[in-house]
């Protein structure tokens, strides 16, 4: 039975409890929870932990969500690494910007290769791949607070 076939026996049982069923052989007259077998606080207790089940899937939910958002690679980024050639050095001060914000010193291509030897395709997947291990990690931050708080 899904919740919602339970939440309108419920609403029935609730309606009959209003009412007098009937007289039992001893001349009492039912009520509902006592006919249908029914101990209020084991209902109770078993909305509560729906509750927290609910709880905590919104919880895990929300979370995942935060994680897409923050490890998302910004779209001016993607759509300049469609022409890596043509648009370096806009990819170069975008990453700035990304690490800059993150904390963390960046090192441009030019310090980091004066030759100008090393492929700048694989510099960018590089930085690529170090940019998500740091918001991973600022993320991982983030989620540690918002749970200490519980």
């Amino acid at each position: 039975m899904n919740s919602k076939e339970k939440n309108l026996v419920f609403s029935w049982m609730e309606e009959l409890n209003s009412v007098e069923l009937s007289v039992g052989e001893d001349g009492s007259n039912y009520e509902s929870n006592e006919f249908w077998g029914i101990n209020n606080s084991n209902n109770q207790r078993d909305e509560e932990k729906e509750a927290r089940v609910r709880e905590e899937l919104e919880k895990a939910n929300y979370i995942k969500q935060l994680e897409k958002i923050m490890l998302e690679e910004p779209v001016n980024l993607i759509e300049l690494k469609a022409n890596i050639n043509a648009n370096f050095i806009l990819i170069e001060d975008a990453y700035e910007e990304e690490f800059v914000d993150l904390g963390v010193e960046y090192k441009t291509y030019q310090e980091a290769h004066p030759k100008g030897d090393y492929s700048q395709a694989r510099w960018v997947e590089e930085k690529s791949q170090q940019l998500q291990l740091l918001k991973k990690k600022e993320f991982e931050k983030l989620k540690a607070q918002l749970f200490s708080g519980e």
